[in-house]
């Protein structure tokens, strides 16, 4: 049903004598069509409405999900190079350590140099774990900002149906 537009008038001067604040009243006399036209949201409407948010947030879910599968299987697989880099590293270690004993002095400093290299290689690798990280927790911040954002619609089509349907 629509309000002519004297009764819209009588309904906002009765409303601000009761109420201060005249935006309010007009946000709440906008709920009410102004012509035969503009109808109101339906149950039907509404429910469809929430369906679809819903259907989102599920495909979000999913996504969520499969990212976090790959983030895993990623992580699985950087941590088995750096297990397989360290039994390599371990390994020639062992054979500079020989060739170490053989060769005296002239290989102690060598081994000095390779140790300095080592440990580079190990900082290297900490800082692409870290980046690795990083990545990944932008990856969930996105993706729960994004089930964030849709829940906060939903929410919002849910307050605006209760504050127009009966």
């Amino acid at each position: 049903m629509s309000l002519s537009q004297r009764s819209r008038t009588a309904l906002f001067l009765g409303l601000t004598e009761l109420i201060a604040d005249e935006e309010a009243v007009e946000e709440m006399l906008s709920h009410f069509p102004s012509r035969d036209l503009d109808e109101p949201v339906t149950k039907e409407f509404l429910r469809a409405e929430i369906a679809d948010v819903r259907a989102e947030i599920s495909g979000g879910r999913a996504e969520m999900h499969e990212i976090g599968g790959d983030l895993r299987a990623e992580t699985s697989s950087l941590r088995s190079e750096m297990h397989e880099m360290g039994g390599d590293l371990r390994a020639e270690t062992s054979s500079l350590r020989s060739e170490m004993h053989e060769m005296g002095g002239d290989l102690r400093a060598e081994t000095s140099s390779l140790r300095s290299e080592m440990h580079e290689m190990g900082g290297d690798l900490r800082a692409e774990i870290a980046e690795l990280r990083a990545e990944m927790h932008q990856g969930f911040q996105r993706l729960t900002l994004a089930l964030v954002g849709s829940m906060i619609s939903l929410a919002a089509v849910v307050v605006t149906a209760t504050a127009v349907l009966p």
